[in-house]
């Protein structure tokens, strides 16, 4: 997953980065946080990720908190994808396959202890015959 995360990151990028070129380290300024006098408007500009701008000519239709805010799972082809969804559908799943599991040991339980008791029976005749 992590790979093809990667993967998919990278192309993306190559796509929307003009020049093609990985960028530089980032350069660590000095925190700004405790100094009072320099106005937000004099700051150097932070390297925006990358993802987060849209691509030249493309257009924007809402904005993250929109879709945010926007009431419902995350649809595709009116199955329900969401990560937590999926948890519980897989939760689901294997809860039904312990209970398949579990009635499968409990039937030989039964049988091993019928068998058993049959047994029991069988020698309790015999000790009786015998006396």
């Amino acid at each position: 997953l992590v790979a093809e995360t990667n993967a998919i990151a990278s192309s993306l990028y190559r796509s929307l980065h003009p020049s093609r070129t990985p960028p530089g380290l980032p350069i660590s300024t000095p925190s700004t946080s405790r100094r009072v006098g320099i106005p937000e408007a004099d700051t150097p500009p932070r390297n925006m990720p990358l993802l987060a701008t849209p691509r030249p000519g493309c257009e924007v239709g809402e904005n993250f908190a929109a879709a945010v805010r926007r009431q419902g799972p995350a649809m595709a082809h009116g199955v329900d994808c969401s990560y937590v969804e999926t948890r519980l559908r897989m939760m689901a799943a294997l809860e039904l396959a312990n209970r398949r599991k579990d009635r499968a040991a409990v039937r030989a339980e039964i049988d091993v202890l019928r068998n058993k008791r049959l047994a029991y029976e069988q020698e309790g005749i015999r000790t009786r015959e015998a006396l």
